[in-house]
């Protein structure tokens, strides 16, 4: 391991002082850098950064916009080049965090140019990458602790800025989960690599029996844990159960216990499939019980969506973002279905653009971009209007190619309701 950090993020807040990430998050979020400070030395907000650092830096958390992630990555199949062009369609439209998720052809490659290719941070799951090099020499899942350990570090002084761990998988949990209810048991991979590891091994979870070594590793690098989202539902008819509400008490405890020790932790819950009438009773249940930012991907409110999953997950992630979720993954058209093509990641985040705009509005209000845009919307201000649009106006400018600054769209034409009022209030 690497020279230690002397004093991490959280340890710098908590002493009162006032780091340069909180002086940045403080500016790009127009809040006051001591209320900035207040919420990272307490947990509500973190700080992604990458490492080494740049100057660049994502706050999440109580009090700021919402933010997205998108998964990037290789699967049963994959090319760098073309993971790459997705990272390139992250950074273009300004998503916060890219996860990169490869479990097949040169991972370390693909990791390197995706680095090369974004300025955001960049989040791991290394059990992906232990299993798929393991599985690649045809052993299975008889690796070992000290390699999951030896990933983790590996992926952190590459510059990784936060890792995801999956500590609510027990040996208790397994054995519940071989008699649940549940239509679907779990669909959450990084869940599954962790139980088929302790059951091929006869282990407790490693990321548990490895903890304070773990710990020791984050605090070197600065880096924020993310504890995996294991207990998710797979369909909207699975209601929240005992595993659940496990799953939401371990990781509170687990993130209390890394804070103190000076790690900056987001909770992932909130996840999968969540029947539209539970989305707020649940997200309220999770933000009354956890201080930290709260990472969901999805949720699916309705499971017949099926090849526009993004639209159906953009309403589940609208409404728990707007009544407290602080982090979002941005679903594709392929959920459910493929690895996404360019074209598909491109979709989701641009849906999901739209979902955290959203989200801020019932958060914190009607934005300043909005109300420009209806100024310029009255004006028929088209160059404005595109300017305005979340896309940077491609697909307005796509829809309204006939578009003449001054006169109405081709829908009314001279009937244009905003026209004639116009012309005829002044009658009066």
């Amino acid at each position: 391991m690497e020279t230690a950090i002397k004093e991490t993020i959280v340890e710098q807040c908590k002493a009162g002082k006032i780091p340069e990430e909180a002086k940045f998050i403080a500016s790009t979020e127009n809040k006051d850098v001591n209320f900035i400070v207040k919420e990272i030395a307490s947990g509500r907000i973190v700080v992604l950064k990458r490492s080494p650092k740049n100057s660049k830096f994502v706050g999440i958390g109580h009090g700021l916009r919402t933010k997205l992630n998108v998964n990037l990555g290789t699967s049963s199949v994959g090319e760098i080049s073309e993971e790459v062009e997705k990272a390139k369609i992250a950074e273009k439209f300004k998503i916060d965090a890219i996860t990169e998720m490869s479990m097949c052809g040169d991972i370390d490659k693909i990791r390197e140019n995706i680095f090369k290719s974004a300025t955001m941070p960049v989040i791991t799951c290394p059990i992906y990458q232990v299993a798929a090099e393991s599985f690649g020499k045809n052993n299975g899942f008889k690796f070992n602790d000290g390699e999951i350990l030896s990933m983790i570090e590996r992926h952190l002084k590459e510059g990784v800025s936060a890792v995801v761990l999956h500590l609510s998988m027990t040996k208790e949990a397994i054995q519940k989960l071989k008699n649940t209810k549940r239509i679907d048991n779990i669909v959450s991979k990084g869940g599954a690599l962790t139980a088929a590891y302790m059951i091929e091994n006869n282990c407790e979870n490693p990321f548990i029996e490895n903890f304070a070594q773990i710990m020791e590793i984050l605090h070197a690098y600065d880096a924020a844990l993310i504890l995996g989202n294991v207990m998710r539902s797979g369909g909207v008819c699975d209601e929240m159960d005992e595993l659940h509400i496990g799953e939401m008490k371990m990781n509170r405890n687990f993130a209390n216990k890394a804070h103190r020790h000076g790690i900056q932790v987001i909770i992932e819950a909130l996840g999968g499939h969540i029947a539209a009438k539970n989305l707020i009773k649940y997200t309220k249940f999770y933000r009354k019980n956890i201080k930290f930012p709260l990472f969901a991907s999805g949720p699916v409110p309705i499971d017949s969506a099926l090849g526009y999953d993004h639209i159906a997950a953009s309403l589940g992630a609208g409404i728990i973002a707007g009544h407290g979720a602080d982090f979002l993954c941005c679903i594709t058209p392929a959920e459910h279905l493929a690895l996404p093509t360019v074209e598909d990641v491109k979709e989701g985040i641009i849906t999901f653009k739209i979902v955290a705009e959203f989200a801020d509005a019932m958060k914190y209000g009607i934005s300043e971009r909005d109300r420009v845009m209806d100024e310029a919307r009255d004006l028929h201000d088209w160059e404005k209007q595109f300017g305005l649009a979340i896309d940077g106006g491609e697909r307005a400018r796509q829809k309204g190619k006939n578009l003449i600054k001054g006169i109405g769209c081709t829908m009314c034409g001279r009937y244009c309701a905003v026209d004639v009022m116009k012309k005829y209030l002044n009658k009066i």
